[in-house]
């Protein structure tokens, strides 16, 4: 999570690492520049073994609200901390990135809340330097690339498309 809209790695970041550590430790952090000196980052780890399984989804929600830092597993925000930390100078966040870390594969299934319609559906952009395997939430055949970006468009939770014809 950034303070930056438009992918600026000098702007502070949010780190949250489920899993990691070979699956026994997750981590709530923070980075206050591009520097990545000591003095600029800040993490905190929280000891999670097994929290990850690669043949069952688990779902995981993360949640930041003035300055608390939270995680946690199942479905309904607030229910099942896994970690908390309160960041005693908060930034407001502008844009996320979801990732799979250092040559592990992961599959993600993304919900974003809308909250006072402050998320538009768009996604920002999509390069080979940010790697995100999302799953496909519509599946639909015969459809072109230009009616799959006016359907994510119109969907308040869609955040990108991958469009591959069939046909």
């Amino acid at each position: 999570m950034s303070n930056s809209d438009d992918g600026n790695s000098s702007k502070p970041i949010y780190d949250f690492i489920i899993g990691g550590w070979y699956n026994q430790k997750s981590a709530i952090g923070r980075r206050n520049d591009d520097s990545l000196t000591p003095d600029s980052k800040q993490r905190n780890t929280f000891n999670t073994p097994d929290i990850c399984q690669c043949d069952e989804y688990r779902p995981f929600w993360i949640s930041t609200t003035n300055g608390v830092l939270m995680m946690g597993k199942g479905l309904i925000v607030g229910i099942n901390v896994i970690a908390e930390w309160t960041d005693l100078n908060p930034f407001t966040i502008r844009s996320i990135g979801i990732y799979t870390n250092w040559g592990t594969i992961g599959e993600w299934k993304v919900q974003i809340g809308v909250v006072n319609n402050l998320y538009d559906g768009r996604f920002s952009r999509c390069t080979t330097n940010y790697k995100a395997v999302l799953n496909i939430l519509i599946s639909k055949k015969n459809t072109s690339l230009l009616e799959c970006a006016v359907l994510c468009d119109t969907l308040l939770t869609c955040i990108g498309l991958n469009y591959h014809n069939q046909r």
